[in-house]
């Protein structure tokens, strides 16, 4: 039985739909079916839809007359035949990042509804985010149900037995609301409702309202060309920095009490977020030779950063997949600058006798080892052309063989380990020399 449920609602966007589920098909987690919800189509979506069933049968289509509003009932009578612990909503001409359903398996073990945030793609090609957090802003409730503010549906998901205490489900809106507002807050309204914003970009989202002058063709070339761009990993991060450094830039410069806000969303990206912590602190420009240590005891969590495990006394493991750290910087780096490390790897030289890791700055390798010890420390040269002039910079760590303790007979710990981090810093070479 499949861990999701993904939803398409579709409106004769029959080949913008192709590049949507396409983003479904690609996540790095597989165990989906994929329910796509008619609204009065016509025949040129169904033989699209027949084409992508023909490839994939885990696509199951919900072909219905056209509805009242945008067909939500409709949504409703698919979802009762979802086999999915968690549900998650897709667009027929958005895009999502790979990593999006891992990330709603993580929030939605322990939330009822959650959701990311999402890029927003102007008609120009330019990119932007913001940040929403109805646990946060005590008038988000208002905003939502005056279109002020929200949550896209492409971004948001929940929990199948949460949404089967919902009085009513999915079910037409008032006509002065937006439909996915409109659902969401049936979540909201509910007391016993567990709710979590994640304060990462996994979503690329392409306005109708702002696309209503384009043609069919224009929006298929549109799509097409963002599904190119995002199809590596150096891509992606390219555009989330673009998204993200406007956020960052406002978050440094504004005033306290604006600051204190976004600030306090943008640490939110972390996954241990599940059980929130009472208090956030503050954002942390980096300066040039701080030290940050990952043990209990440090102050790691001012920065924002996704993929990390607990903190132990000793540092942080990163988990099977890779790690980023979001570092915005007190003063831009001149020239090339030197990351230093301190990490530690599982070995046990009966079973495993080398690890392998990469580190990426701003998308880009900067350290490819096989490690022979079990502690070690590393020096590591920025190139100018990645880090000169850059007001963040985003640290990757990917680990190439990652492992459980019980796998090796270490003990019984059956977590899949990636690498240990224990403190590192950066320096700019230019300025020191």
């Amino acid at each position: 039985m499949p861990d999701f449920t993904v939803l398409i609602p579709t409106h004769n966007h029959e080949d913008t739909l192709r590049y949507s589920v396409a983003s479904v098909q690609w996540q790095t987690r597989q165990d989906f079916e994929l329910f796509i919800v008619g609204d009065g189509v016509g025949d040129r979506t169904r033989e699209v839809v027949a084409e992508l069933i023909a490839h994939d049968n885990r696509i199951r289509f919900f072909d219905r007359p056209k509805g009242q509003r945008n067909g939500e009932r409709a949504r409703h009578e698919a979802l009762q035949q979802a086999s999915g612990r968690f549900v998650c909503y897709q667009s027929d001409d958005d895009l999502w990042m790979p990593e999006h359903l891992e990330t709603m398996a993580g929030l939605l073990e322990h939330h009822d509804l959650a959701h990311t945030m999402q890029i927003e793609v102007t008609p120009d090609g330019s990119v932007q985010t913001s940040i929403f957090d109805a646990a946060t802003d005590p008038l988000a409730i208002r905003k939502m149900e005056h279109r002020e503010a929200g949550f896209g549906l492409c971004t948001g998901g929940h929990r199948l037995d949460a949404y089967r205490k919902l009085p009513d489900g999915w079910m037409p809106a008032p006509s002065h609301m937006a439909s996915d507002l409109h659902f969401w807050l049936q979540f909201l309204y509910q007391p016993w409702c567990r709710y979590i914003s994640h304060k990462w970009p996994e979503v690329l989202h392409l306005s109708s309202v702002s696309r209503r002058e384009l043609d069919g063709l224009q929006r298929v070339d549109e799509i097409a060309r963002w599904w190119s761009n995002v199809q590596t990993a150096q891509q992606r991060a390219a555009i989330v920095r673009r998204s993200m450094t406007p956020l960052m830039e406002q978050a440094t410069r504004s005033q306290p009490a604006n600051t204190a806000a976004l600030t306090t969303a943008i640490n939110g990206l972390t996954q241990q977020l599940s059980q929130p912590p009472d208090h956030l602190p503050a954002l942390h420009p980096y300066a040039m030779g701080e030290v940050i240590r990952f043990g209990t005891t440090a102050t790691m969590l001012r920065y924002a950063h996704v993929g990390l495990l607990d903190p132990e006394p000793w540092g942080c493991w990163t988990g099977a997949t890779s790690a980023q750290i979001v570092l915005p910087l007190a003063t831009p780096i001149k020239g090339r600058a030197v990351l230093r490390l301190e990490a530690v790897f599982l070995m046990h030289p009966p079973l495993r006798a080398v690890s392998a890791f990469e580190i990426k700055v701003n998308g880009q390798t900067v350290l490819h080892v096989h490690e022979s010890r079990p502690h070690a420390e590393y020096a590591i040269d920025i190139p100018a052309a990645l880090c000169a002039n850059l007001q963040v910079m985003v640290l990757e760590f990917v680990p190439l063989m990652p492992v459980s303790p019980q796998e090796l007979g270490l003990n019984t710990d059956t977590r899949v380990l990636g690498i240990g981090l224990m403190s590192l810093s950066i320096n700019d070479d230019a300025a020191s020399t």
